[in-house]
């Protein structure tokens, strides 16, 4: 699979829904599954980063865990809306999908997601 925008954010960009400098965003790691990853060190609902829109491309941000054991194979990133926390993940608006290509892991170590673009259209 690869790394790709989510059609529901390309329509809340379209009617102008998502604001970039207000909205919280959160990186989830995922399994080839696309189920999210538990671990020593990560909590469920991912961890809050940086999105913003340059030009014609999203730009997704980073983090890194300090101490972790984890294998994860993909990151999901949303707006977070609270929707994951009651029960009504609709409520949070899917952002993009970045494919690492291959499981990563940490065993009682660092993960580091780094930063990722991906262009909007074609």
């Amino acid at each position: 699979m690869s790394s790709y925008v989510y059609q529901e954010c390309l329509e809340a960009l379209a009617r102008g829904d998502i604001d970039f400098t207000k909205d919280k965003f959160k990186a989830m790691l995922v399994g080839e599954d696309q189920l999210e990853v538990s671990g020593l060190g990560y909590s469920a609902g991912g961890v809050p980063v940086l999105v913003t829109v340059v030009g014609a491309a999203i730009k997704l941000g980073g983090f890194s865990l300090d101490q972790s054991t984890l294998t994860a194979r993909a990151a999901i990133y949303y707006r977070d809306r609270g929707g994951h926390l009651v029960g009504m993940p609709e409520m949070d608006t899917l952002i993009a999908y970045v494919d690492f290509k291959k499981n990563v892991s940490s065993m009682d170590g660092a993960f580091t997601l780094t930063e990722s673009w991906i262009k909007l259209g074609t």
